[in-house]
């Protein structure tokens, strides 16, 4: 019992790692593009779609990659 509770903990942290991981990834690059397209609102913007798009592939590619 308590190793199948450690091994949800596992994951749980796992996919927060890789949710961050995602997020920051997200920002930086989204930041990049929109700041190609429109220089002032685009890095706004494109770190914001970038940032929500990032985590949500970051807990779920993030949490298996560190399994």
């Amino acid at each position: 019992m308590a190793n199948e509770e450690n091994k949800t903990n596992q994951q749980e942290e796992n996919e927060k790692a890789g949710k961050l991981s995602g997020l920051g990834a997200g920002v930086i690059t989204g930041a990049a593009i929109g700041t190609s397209i429109l220089p002032v609102v685009g890095t706004f913007a494109g770190a914001l779609v970038g940032g929500v798009v990032g985590s949500e592939v970051g807990k779920k590619v993030g949490g298996s990659l560190l399994k």
